[in-house]
């Protein structure tokens, strides 16, 4: 089993078209792709326009199975949960991601076997058969990993390739996501959406 992982993009939105062709170019079956949170900015004009959803509908254009939902509210996460396929989560729920015969767990109070990100919490305790990740930024996180017992047959990080052509489906939904971004913006200004 593969687990290719990404944290901290910080809505870096012209960089996941070309993080997009990498996953792609790593991806094997069963590959679980997740995001460990950071994803969103706050000083980012189309997050504040769409009150941060926008960075989980590209990670859904992009065919991550789970998100680490740290930038949105639970309500927020119940409103737009409907509307994607990528698996939101926050530090209370858990996910089971299946694949044909295999299946995980996915969250800091899943049982294993499992896999998470690590948590500020002084019950924490490792456990057998859960592996607590760890991102770095401006990197791919890549596991292969043998399953059930989720022992770890190869770890690396890649870094981040810009010069990889940009995958033009994705560049297409951030399109698509900025023009609705601007659309919203206006609608919560009172503006005409045809004024410029």
């Amino acid at each position: 089993m593969q687990i290719i992982y990404t944290a901290h993009l910080h809505a870096q939105f012209e960089w996941m078209p070309h993080i997009f062709t990498q996953i792609r170019q790593l991806r094997e079956s069963p590959s679980l792709l997740l995001d460990l949170g950071g994803v969103s900015s706050p000083e980012n004009w189309v997050c504040q326009a769409t009150e941060n959803r926008a960075a989980y509908i590209i990670l859904d254009a992009m065919g991550y199975h789970v998100a680490y939902a740290d930038g949105l509210t639970t309500s927020a996460i119940i409103g737009l949960q409907p509307q994607v396929q990528v698996r939101l989560l926050d530090n209370s729920i858990f996910y089971r991601w299946t694949w044909r015969e295999w299946s995980l767990n996915v969250g800091p109070t899943a049982p294993a076997p499992s896999v998470t990100w690590a948590i500020e919490s002084s019950n924490y305790q490792p456990q057998a058969g859960r592996l607590v990740l760890e991102p770095r930024a401006n990197h791919l996180g890549l596991l292969r990993v043998q399953w059930p017992d989720m022992t770890i047959l190869k770890s690396s990080y890649i870094p981040f390739d810009l010069s990889t052509p940009p995958d033009p489906t994705i560049t297409a939904a951030i399109e698509f996501v900025e023009r609705e971004a601007r659309f919203y913006e206006q609608k919560q200004r009172g503006d005409s959406p045809h004024e410029s």
